[in-house]
């Protein structure tokens, strides 16, 4: 990789720094899902289609670009942490957030359509583990007609 390339990824690794820790501000006691969704939003508006462009341009290779996503990947992983962080897990006789956990595994499911660009099977397979990891709370509130499986994709059911 030639080093003015070198330079511009850990430019933008720096804004996306800063996108964090300017969103971790807004931090609040609840609700924070939506800081998630905007941050990743940011990412896949603004870095991604640049990242592509880099790639089909062989200014990065496949493995460069790779190492790259998986980098942001981190990023946001540990901000997700950080925004969710001091939420305690739904115990067995609390009612489950729905909502909270839908936001959730809406978040995780964009992110694996953000990486499979690359297909980095590694980190897919996390973010589907904690898909599955949250399907698998939203259980009850599926079989007590809480929410429904269509709701966790954004597809519209035909019920003829």
């Amino acid at each position: 990789m030639k080093e003015n390339v070198r330079k511009e990824l850990n430019t933008l690794k720096g804004m996306v720094m800063n996108w964090a820790k300017s969103d971790l501000q807004h931090v609040r006691k609840e609700d924070n899902e939506w800081l998630i969704e905007d941050f990743i939003s940011k990412i896949t508006t603004h870095l991604d289609p640049y990242i592509t462009r880099l790639a089909e341009t062989e200014h990065l290779t496949y493995q460069e670009t790779a190492e790259f996503r998986k980098e942001i990947g981190e990023i946001v992983d540990k901000f997700i942490q950080e925004v969710l962080k001091g939420k305690e897990l739904p115990k067995k006789t609390e009612k489950v957030d729905v909502e909270r956990l839908i936001s959730q595994f809406k978040v995780h499911k964009h992110f694996i359509e953000f990486v499979n660009k690359d297909r980095d099977k590694e980190f897919l397979i996390e973010q589907k583990v904690k898909m599955a990891d949250i399907a698998i709370k939203l259980i009850p509130a599926l079989i007590d007609n809480q929410c429904s499986c269509a709701a966790l994709f954004k597809c519209k059911v035909n019920y003829h």
